[in-house]
């Protein structure tokens, strides 16, 4: 059974549906090419946000949504989970301004993800900013990891503070002729 709609606005809020029942969106393989979230952010010219979580609450004066229990944003070319978000509306509701998830965030698309204890997604400014042990995953191994990792979306720019990284080999080259089988033949 879907949520009430977000806002009891009289025009509808941004394109985003509240539900408690689960997602089945999937990133698409196109999309996995812009790079870790690239487009991940609270509005999306793909398609519409559905948030889906245990609780709602709406404070319409504040222009605020929270969003608590198991929290689960879906767009056409991402998701992020998080036990809360914190969802903030622009003066004519039309928009969001910025979103706050707490509590195991994880942030993906594709095979590309994020995980840390906070996110701050500012949609102005087109960054999304972890901290509180965060860590990017770039396929199964590459990793990097440090106290505040900001990405801005537009331009797949990581700034990470206090850096550690992890970074493999793409190639599965072994021999180096451009085949990923050595020539056994003698």
């Amino acid at each position: 059974m879907a949520a009430p709609a977000i806002a009891p606005a009289p025009e509808p809020a941004p394109a985003i549906e509240a539900s408690s029942g689960k997602s089945d969106q999937v990133a698409s393989k196109e999309d996995n090419d812009q790079g870790p979230f690239g487009g991940i952010g609270m509005s999306s010219n793909k398609g519409p946000t559905k948030i889906d979580s245990e609780s709602l609450s709406f404070d319409y004066p504040k222009k605020t949504a929270v969003f608590t229990g198991h929290v689960r944003v879906s767009q056409p070319n991402g998701m992020m989970t998080s036990d809360k978000l914190r969802v903030l509306y622009n003066d004519n509701m039309k928009e969001i301004k910025s979103a706050y998830a707490d509590g195991n965030v994880r942030i993906s698309q594709g095979n590309r993800w994020a995980t840390g204890n906070h996110a701050v997604l500012d949609q102005s400014a087109q960054t999304v900013t972890l901290t509180g042990s965060p860590v990017v995953h770039d396929g199964d191994q590459d990793q990097i990891t440090g106290s505040r990792i900001i990405v801005h979306m537009k331009t797949q720019e990581f700034i990470v503070e206090n850096a550690r990284a992890v970074l493999f080999p793409k190639s599965k080259d072994t021999d180096g002729s451009g085949s990923s089988e050595s020539n056994s033949s003698h």
